[in-house]
């Protein structure tokens, strides 16, 4: 069961004020390994057993929920959203084919996790050892008689980010070069921690 993490839920909109403002949830940046309870639940559903990872009290059941409302789409998602009382990007979709039945195989061997659970976990490592990458909220899958049909990632949006193509082609060459050394020092950073 996870630990309480205090985020602190956004005050109804005023006149003037818009309706998210990210200033108390700047405590949620400062989260490291010595803080952070991991915690997975299942649910069971009418749309399959949904396995859902996550870390602060009460999101497991908020993405359960809407991981329920996703899956009634047909396209993949990926959009900004509401999420723990903060501002979010969820990607999520189906997994089908060939693809449905090696990420089986995989987690039935004990291989791997589906991409998005996957990539949750990798996100989690990253931050937890303090590399610049969005937070990650909740990770799941969705199986379906044993095979995983639908996956999602929810991650904290980054305020005033660009990708990285728009970043490089807005700045002047000593500028694009300052983000080029900070770029590899992070990859660099990843390399050896993983040695």
């Amino acid at each position: 069961m996870p630990r309480p993490f205090p985020i602190p839920r956004p005050d109804p909109p005023k006149a003037g004020r818009p309706a998210y403002d990210p200033s108390p949830l700047q405590a949620a940046d400062e989260l490291h390994a010595g803080n952070v309870d991991i915690a997975a639940k299942v649910y069971k559903s009418a749309m399959g057993r949904t396995q859902v990872h996550g870390w602060i009290a009460g999101t497991l059941d908020e993405a359960h929920d809407l991981v329920q409302e996703l899956m009634q789409r047909s396209a993949p998602v990926g959009e900004f959203l509401t999420f723990a009382g903060a501002s979010c990007y969820c990607k999520a979709g189906k997994l089908s084919g060939k693809s449905r039945w090696r990420h089986a195989l995989r987690s039935w061997l004990r291989m791997g996790h589906a991409p998005r659970v996957q990539e949750y976990f990798n996100m989690c490592w990253l931050h937890n050892r303090h590399f610049q990458v969005p937070l990650p909220m909740v990770g799941g899958v969705v199986r379906r008689h044993g095979l995983p049909s639908y996956q999602f990632l929810i991650t904290r949006q980054i305020l005033g980010s660009q990708t990285l193509d728009v970043a490089l082609g807005s700045e002047s060459p000593p500028a694009r070069r300052e983000l080029l050394e900070e770029l590899a020092k992070e990859v660099g950073q990843i390399g050896r921690a993983h040695v």
